[in-house]
C-alpha cells in the first residue's frame, strides 16, 4: 500500500473529490459486512469504507482503491459494463461521468448485491445482473468495461480476451493498480 505523502497533489484532490462521490455506506451483517475507518488524511469528512466477504477485504475506499478506478470516471463513455459490484464506488464514478448513458454491473454475489445496490436502486441509468463475470455473455454492445470481479484482481485471461474482443475499452483492476504503483 503506497504512503499518503507519497501522492501527487493532484492525486490527492482526485481523491478527495472521489470521496465525496461516493459518499458513505451503510452496515450489512452476515457473510458480507461494511466497515468503516477513520480517514487517513485528518481533513476529508468521509470515513474510508470497507467491504468484508467471509471475512476477506473485497475492496476499500482508501486512496489506492478509489485512484485504481479512476478511468471510470475520467475515461468512460457510453454503455459502461462494470464486472463486480463492489463497495459500488465504479457505479458511483460512471453515474457521476456525463459522458455514461448506462452502467450495467455484474456481480455473482447476491449478498453483495443485497448490501449495496440498495444505494443505486433509484438510479435510472444503472441497473445489475446477479451472474458471475466469468460466464456472462451479454447480449447488448458496451463501449466502455472494467474488469473487478475477483479478489486481488486475478481476473482469468479468458475474460479478459472474450471482453477485449467485444468492447473497444477494456480497463481491468489489477492493471490499473500496476500502473498506479509505476
Amino acid at each position: 500500500m503506497a504512503i499518503i505523502s507519497t501522492y501527487t497533489d493532484e492525486q490527492r484532490e482526485f481523491v478527495c473529490r472521489a470521496l465525496t462521490i461516493v459518499g458513505q455506506r451503510r452496515e450489512h451483517t452476515g457473510r458480507v459486512e461494511v466497515r468503516h475507518y477513520p480517514t487517513p488524511w485528518p481533513d476529508l469528512s468521509y470515513p474510508a469504507t470497507a467491504l468484508y466477504v467471509d471475512g476477506d477485504c473485497a475492496m476499500t475506499t482508501m486512496p489506492e482503491d478509489l485512484l485504481d478506478h479512476r478511468s471510470i470516471l475520467e475515461e468512460a463513455e457510453g454503455s459502461v459494463l462494470l464486472t463486480g459490484l463492489g463497495l459500488g464506488v465504479g457505479v458511483s464514478f460512471a453515474l457521476a461521468n456525463q459522458e455514461v448513458i448506462k452502467v450495467t454491473v455484474v456481480e455473482k454475489d447476491g449478498e453483495v448485491i443485497d448490501a449495496i445496490w440498495p444505494l443505486f436502486k433509484d438510479e435510472a441509468r444503472a441497473e445489475v445482473i446477479h451472474v458471475d463475470a466469468d460466464t456472462f455473455e451479454p447480449d447488448e454492445a458496451f463501449d466502455f468495461a472494467y474488469l473487478d470481479h475477483r479478489v486481488l484482481g486475478d481476473v482469468p485471461q479468458e475474460s479478459k480476451d472474450y471482453f477485449r474482443a467485444r468492447i473497444p475499452v477494456v480497463k481491468v483492476w489489477a492493471e490499473e493498480r500496476e500502473a498506479q504503483c509505476l
